[in-house]
């Protein structure tokens, strides 16, 4: 994968890289298992989870849809997780 910068921006550092890489990944991931019928699985709830929390705590909160914000956050405060 290339990144792009505008124009006369400096080049991105190797977290930058990681952290567009990542978030990248992340809404490709989420549009696959939304593609998908079916409830998603511990294993897919805990990789989008750890992207998420990992990106946040990068300082760069992914914006997810409501509804996978929802199913994440439900799932913790039900206590299913």
């Amino acid at each position: 994968m290339t990144v792009t910068n505008e124009p006369n921006t400096p080049p991105l550092s190797a977290t930058g890289e990681l952290i567009m890489s990542l978030d990248e990944l992340l809404h490709r991931y989420t549009t696959l298992l939304g593609e998908r019928a079916g409830a998603w699985g511990k294993d897919e709830e805990n990789v989008v989870r750890r992207a998420r929390i990992a990106l946040t705590n990068a300082g760069y909160p992914p914006e997810l849809g409501h509804e996978i914000t929802a199913h994440l956050d439900y799932a913790v405060l039900d206590g299913s997780n």
